[in-house]
């Protein structure tokens, strides 16, 4: 009734594949790695795909998932360059799995639901991005590491974004988070060096940890009124950030939060503020008073960072 996790993970000389009708779940890393694999045969009554599950087969051609299917799992068909369209990209029901196109200006096509983890990583040849309508998801790493990504259009249907997916995308200029957009993951623009503006939706509650770390361009960011919650480390490191207004949501500012920017002069934390972190402006040389309510606490967190 299943085929378990890694079960065949690296039988680099298998070529062909029939599962019997009797099997629904395909587990993780199933038939990772199997760089020779060109067919297989999935069973009508089959509903879930495990994450990684055909990563690297490189030789797989016309593969069929069939409508039973409810639940493939993160990178499931990455690295199946067999499976690319003629534009490069590699989508398997709605989840744009990976890209081996050289375009410089691309258009992610119709019908992709989700932008699955790494599809994009380390392309650097790519500029210009436009998500369509449509897309819910832009998944783990999912641009990771598109050091000449410079523009990228997010639509009103992308409800979560998440951790690292545009992490050390070093040449983006600016970027508007539209308000469809209600979860945004750690990390997901950490060191964006060129990135000088950021728009936060009032659709998102909680800033997460290193979402802006490293951002030595940015000079402007307002942090909407549904915020409630800024997470360890959110501006670590912006240097040329000199003045930020913490709405009156706030009630938790965590460790390191502005740690080291060394340009930031005014900062106006509100009443309803009740726990702020271990060293969370420490580095801020400019900073010359910060007026902290009565009742508030100091957390003492143990020391993190950000790989």
């Amino acid at each position: 009734t299943s085929i378990g996790d890694g079960a065949f993970w690296g039988c680099t000389d298998l070529t062909t594949v029939t599962i019997p009708k009797s099997v629904k779940t395909i587990g993780v890393h199933a038939f990772r790695s199997c760089k020779c694999l060109a067919g297989v045969m999935l069973p009508e009554n089959i509903t879930s795909i495990g994450r990684g599950a055909f990563l690297g087969c490189g030789s797989l051609m016309n593969m069929i998932v069939p409508k039973s299917v409810t639940d493939i799992g993160d990178c499931a068909f990455t690295g199946c360059r067999s499976l690319a369209n003629q534009d490069g990209f590699v989508i398997v029901n709605g989840i744009l799995f990976d890209y081996f196109g050289t375009g410089s200006e691309i258009t992610v096509p119709e019908g992709v639901m989700r932008i699955g983890q790494s599809a994009f990583k380390d392309c650097r040849t790519l500029t210009s991005v436009t998500i369509p309508d449509g897309v819910k998801t832009i998944g783990d790493s999912a641009f990771n590491w598109c050091l000449n990504l410079n523009k990228v259009t997010i639509p009103n249907s992308v409800t979560i974004i998440e951790n690292e997916a545009f992490f050390r995308c070093s040449s983006l200029l600016t970027i508007s988070i539209p308000q469809s957009v209600a979860e945004i993951g750690a990390g997901a623009f950490s060191r964006c060096h060129s990135l000088t503006c950021v728009t936060i939706p009032d659709s998102v509650t909680s800033i997460p940890g290193w979402m802006l770390s490293e951002c030595e361009s940015l000079t402007g960011v307002t942090i909407p009124k549904s915020v409630t919650e800024i997470g360890v480390f959110a501006f670590c490191g912006c240097s040329s950030l000199t003045d930020i207004t913490i709405p009156e949501s706030v009630t938790d500012i965590g460790q390191g939060a502005f740690a080291d920017c060394r340009n930031l002069s005014a900062v106006k934390i509100p009443k309803s503020l009740r726990r702020i972190g271990d060293k969370t402006f420490e580095g801020c040389g400019k900073l010359e008073a910060v007026e902290l309510p009565a009742d508030v606490t100091i957390s003492h967190e143990p020391t993190m960072a950000i790989d």
